[in-house]
């Protein structure tokens, strides 16, 4: 197994691991958290409730539909000590559990955007990616993997991220929205 510190999306699948090991049957978790939570979240029969990104929106998301995970999430020892209780009560190492989270690629890439482009970029963007949700940035579906744009709060960037159990398919989405970003960016500059 890996040694170390764990990557952002298996730490918080770990994380729900543990709550849902814990008899959690909800989960709240922002936009821009792994999807693979959902389908760990089936195994369970629970569900995810998707909260808009930033700490603010999800710890009111948790709070009103997972008060019980919030521990989990915002206080480390807590967490840590509630991991290794499950680790110990099921008698697996970290290694083994890591093994049996769904498996996920992710692609992250952040493109320059001046902060008064954003609101025009994400409209420019819906109009040119149909079947997408603006809810909380920009979501995208495809069969094998999704991708988010995020306006990313108030630095003048956005955040494009894509997931697929495919690396190849999250490197070729997250280029693809990165293109898409770019050439929209372009386009109102002329």
């Amino acid at each position: 197994g890996s040694q170390g510190l764990i990557a952002e999306p298996e730490r918080t699948l770990l994380l729900c691991w543990t709550a849902l090991e814990m008899g959690e049957r909800t989960l709240a978790l922002p936009r821009g958290v792994t999807r693979c939570a959902g389908q760990l979240a089936q195994r369970y029969g629970a569900q995810v409730v998707w909260t808009a990104s930033g700490d603010s929106s999800w710890q009111q998301g948790m709070l009103r539909h997972a008060p019980r995970t919030f521990p989990l999430f915002f206080d480390g020892i807590q967490a840590a000590l509630a991991v290794t209780a499950r680790l110990a009560e099921k008698d697996l190492s970290l290694s083994q559990v890591l093994e049996q989270l769904p498996h996920i690629a992710r692609r992250t890439h952040v493109v320059p955007v001046q902060l008064r482009d954003k609101g025009r970029l994400l409209k420019q963007l819906a109009q040119s990616l149909p079947g997408c949700d603006l809810s909380d940035g920009l979501t995208l579906e495809r069969d094998k993997g999704w991708a988010w744009i995020s306006p990313g709060g108030d630095r003048q960037q956005c955040l494009v991220m894509a997931e697929s159990a495919d690396a190849e398919f999250a490197r070729e989405l997250c280029d693809f929205c990165c293109a898409q970003v770019e050439k929209a960016l372009k386009e109102k500059l002329e």
